[in-house]
């Protein structure tokens, strides 16, 4: 590429003669800028352009409005490319060939303010053409040169364009932001429709390559001209599912688009349009249901300041200088005869897109020579050497390209501005969005910006898209997957495929490659498209299940409090009194609040609720385990006494029984101090969520522990007492209640801490409290109600009397009867008399007599055989 631009102005060069050009403007200075405006065009170049006034007015006005100070003065050398690269040519080597021969290697000095040092810098060209012949020349010079109008980034080659820097926009800027804006929204597919313009065309290149990068696919990509437009709609419309459309091109050739869009019925279709020129368009009130929901990328009008009044009076009186331009064009002859005229001509209406380019260019070149010339020796200049004494201009113009990459200059709006690495201007992009507002009048509203640090920025809540939408539109080569589903690309990420998620996942999103995993408290919904809570898997009240197991719950309490109505109503027989009333009011009592204790099982547990059951089944379990082993004792003890005292009372038997209550009441309290039980939740089902009460294990062994020793004894003494007689014997019952209990205990252990989880765990609990409570009823109670109502002739003193006699006559029937010397004991003092007295009530209506049984031959206690009361033998009669 270097030789083919080598030999290209190479071939310039030879054409250009030595004649210097026809129109300049020149000012004397230390420095010279040389600046190349289009003033005129046509062959003969004599054509005169109104921008180009303007432009080479904005140079004049900038560079005498920000000189340096009187010690360095710059000069300027402004002439006429004529919008050609052979004038281009001719002007820029005019402009070299006028410095001093031996300038270069001659000592420059700022002290002399008369002695040109030569060409500093220059501005200029306008045109992409005119600026790769002319950066070839100013860059074998080592000239630093700005261009204003230059959009190609081919010319960001540092190697070939070693010193060009540019002002004004690229195609690969605009390509940047519209890149940005694109990804945004998340669009993974897009159509690009370009005119046959090099600019267009250009942006059209760069935004392929960025949006490849991005994986973002373009379904169509054409340069089209005026005959292809038809088609190019017609297969824009073809493609549904891609939604965005970029379409980059002149006002006239988008206003084609649009119409042949309109004449197909294509509208609702996101366009996105580059719009270079900062003007009002004319396609907002033409095109409006088109365009309704369009976002337009456009550069943002910079105040020109003062020179906005310079422009109004020269439109008006164009000014003296010109003339000789002026002249050549028939359209201006009157103005320069007759220059008092107020007919206002020529420069009114004129777009001034490019003179704030070339003001920002001078003032680019102005603030860093004065960075480099106002040096002093106790400044501190890290980033900039200064020009002192004597310096070569070669010298001087490597300071100022060096400069120029890194200096932050301020422009007309008193902003910082600098150049990028490619030596382009840090540009500003507004971001617009056209909707209409009540089916009619459009609108267009600033929805965000492309900062100078190369951001975007945007608010997607102001924009509404076609059909007054407010939600992003989908844009894909195919539809997308749909909720619940995953997208699995294939060699291209512009195909994919659709897959269901795993189970237990989910996927609100239509482009996701993978499916998520909801929150531990949360599970995927019956489609998979998001998460919802986990149901709570605890017993409700109002369920079937509860309802049956409250049901037993109720019938074991009725049947609990009939039997203790029962008990205290048939308190005087002999079977009631036989198993002590009291302890059996309190065993039923006891009974009575077990077969409630399911109930805190159901419903959803709090803290307190833990607190209570941990509590109340251990205390359950240990107080009816109590009372049956000290009843039992009591009995035991009653039955082998040779006379009453004080240990035998129930006083004495009911404090033993709240001594050892007290026992696991205090390992309850030690269990709530150190280790509260809690509530917790347990997230390891997928499909619900587990609530349980935290229970301490060791503490739980001790109770359990603590209450299967009460039972063992409770059994020991139980199987003790299996010879008393048949009233009082209730050794199997006992025993087999007390397996019960430790099964139910048992059971309800396992359940707290095995991996039972949430309705499993308290639907065993409560089965376990349920079946232990029946299991006390109908092996201790039941027996004694069916005495009671079916075989009354047991629940008799008769019965009882024979009872006790049988039980005194085994008794002494293993007992060695020898005569004992002076031995001799009352008929009362028998164990199994005492113990039918004390039972019974009767200790002191049974007669005593005196009996010599003879001498024992042994130490045991000795029965006596019982003789009937007198009206005991009447009603035997």
């Amino acid at each position: 590429m270097r030789v083919s631009l080598a030999l290209f102005v190479l071939a310039f060069c030879l054409q250009a003669d030595s004649a210097i050009g026809r129109w300049r403007r020149f000012k004397e200075g230390n420095f010279i800028i040389g600046g190349l405006f289009p003033i005129t065009e046509g062959p003969e170049c004599n054509k005169v352009r109104s921008e180009g006034l303007l432009l080479a007015e904005a140079f004049f006005y900038t560079i005498n409005n920000d000189s340096i100070y009187s010690g360095a003065v710059l000069g300027y050398d402004i002439r006429d490319s004529c919008s050609s690269p052979e004038v281009s040519v001719k002007e820029v080597l005019d402009i070299l060939r006028h410095e001093n021969d031996g300038t270069l290697s001659e000592n420059c000095s700022l002290k002399n303010a008369r002695k040109q040092c030569g060409v500093l810098a220059f501005v200029g060209p306008d045109l992409s053409g005119n600026a790769v012949v002319t950066s070839v020349i100013l860059s074998a010079y080592g000239v630093p040169q700005i261009s204003y109008g230059v959009s190609s980034s081919l010319l960001n080659d540092r190697s070939i364009f070693r010193t060009l820097f540019r002002t004004s926009f690229s195609d690969k800027q605009v390509a940047a932001v519209l890149t940005s804006l694109i990804t945004s929204f998340g669009w993974s597919c897009i159509n690009i429709i370009s005119s046959k313009e090099r600019f267009h065309r250009g942006i059209m290149g760069n935004l392929k390559r960025d949006l490849k990068k991005r994986d973002i696919c373009i379904a169509l990509h054409e340069a089209v001209g005026s005959g292809e437009i038809s088609s190019i709609v017609m297969a824009i419309k073809v493609r549904r599912s891609v939604f965005v459309n970029v379409v980059l091109g002149s006002e006239d050739f988008i206003s084609k688009i649009f119409s042949e869009a309109r004449r197909k019925n294509l509208t609702k279709r996101v366009w996105i349009r580059a719009d270079m020129s900062n003007e009002r368009s004319r396609l907002v009130e033409s095109y409006g249901d088109v365009m309704d929901g369009m976002l337009t990328v456009s550069v943002p009008k910079e105040d020109l300041g003062k020179f906005k009044n310079v422009v109004s009076i020269l439109a008006k009186n164009v000014s003296e200088m010109y003339c000789t331009w002026i002249e050549k064009d028939s359209r201006w002859s009157a103005v320069c005869r007759n220059r008092s005229s107020e007919q206002s001509v020529g420069l009114q209406g004129v777009s001034l897109d490019k003179t704030a380019y070339v003001m920002n260019a001078v003032l680019a070149v102005t603030q860093t020579v004065k960075k480099v010339t106002q040096c002093t020796r106790n400044s501190v200049q890290s980033s900039f050497n200064c020009l002192r004494g004597n310096f070569t201009l070669q010298y001087a113009r490597e300071l100022v390209l060096k400069n120029l990459e890194k200096i932050t200059f301020r422009n007309s709006q008193n902003t910082n501005i600098s150049f990028t690495s490619n030596r382009e201007l840090n540009k500003e992009f507004d971001i617009m969005n056209v909707h209409a507002i009540c089916n009619k009048t459009i609108a267009t509203t600033r929805v965000g910006k492309w900062t100078r640090e190369q951001r975007l920025v945007i608010n997607e809540t102001d924009i509404q898209w076609p059909g007054k939408e407010y939600r992003v539109p989908y844009s894909g080569c195919r539809e997308r997957c749909p909720l619940g589903t995953y997208t699995k690309y294939g060699w291209e990420t512009c195909w994919w495929n659709c897959h269901k998620c795993p189970k237990g996942t989910f996927n609100d999103n239509h482009t996701a490659t993978l499916c998520k995993v909801c929150p531990k408290h949360q599970m995927p919904n019956e489609l998979q498209t998001g998460c919802v809570d986990k149901p709570l898997a605890v017993l409700v009240f109002g369920e079937m299940l509860t309802v049956t197991l409250l049901s037993a719950c109720g019938l074991g309490e009725i049947l609990t409090l009939l039997v203790l109505g029962v008990l205290v109503r048939y308190q005087d027989t002999p079977v009631v009194k036989a198993t002590n009333l009291t302890f059996t009011v309190l065993s039923l009592l006891v009974l009575a609040v077990w077969f409630l204790n399911p109930v805190l099982y159901i419903g959803k547990p709090s803290d307190s609720v833990c607190k209570l059951r941990t509590v109340s089944f251990a205390v359950l379990y240990t107080t009816i385990t109590a009372v049956l082993l000290t009843k039992t004792n009591r009995l035991i003890k009653i039955f082998s006494a040779l006379k009453q005292h004080c240990f035998l009372s129930n006083c004495w038997y009911g404090f033993l029984t709240c001594a050892l209550i007290l026992v696991q009441i205090g390992l309850s309290v030690f269990h709530l101090l150190v280790f509260p039980p809690r509530v917790t939740y347990d997230y390891s089902v997928a499909g619900a969520l587990f609530m349980s009460c935290e229970h301490n294990l060791a503490v739980d062994l001790a109770s359990l522990g603590y209450d299967s020793f009460l039972a063992m004894i409770c059994s020991y003494l139980a199987y003790k007492s299996r010879n008393l007689p048949r009233a009082y014997n209730e050794f199997k019952w006992i025993c087999l209640s007390m397996f019960t209990n430790f099964l139910s205990w048992t059971a309800i252990l396992i359940c707290h801490h095995t991996s039972f989880h949430g309705r499993e765990s308290y639907i065993c609990a409560i089965m376990a409290l349920i079946l232990g409570a029946y299991s006390m009823l109908f092996l201790l109670f039941l027996p004694k109600v069916r005495v009671i109502f079916f075989r009354p002739e047991k629940n008799t003193k008769q019965a009882a009397i024979e009872s006790t006699r049988r039980y005194s006559i085994d008794q002494a029937s293993g007992i060695d009867l020898s005569p004992i010397q002076g031995m001799t004991l009352r008929r009362n003092t028998s164990p199994a008399c005492l113990a039918f007295q004390f039972m019974n009530g009767s200790m002191n209506k049974l007669p005593v007599v005196k009996q010599n049984l003879g001498p024992r031959r042994s130490q045991g206690s000795i029965i006596a055989t019982i003789k009937e009361l007198p009206e005991e033998r009447k009603s035997s009669v």
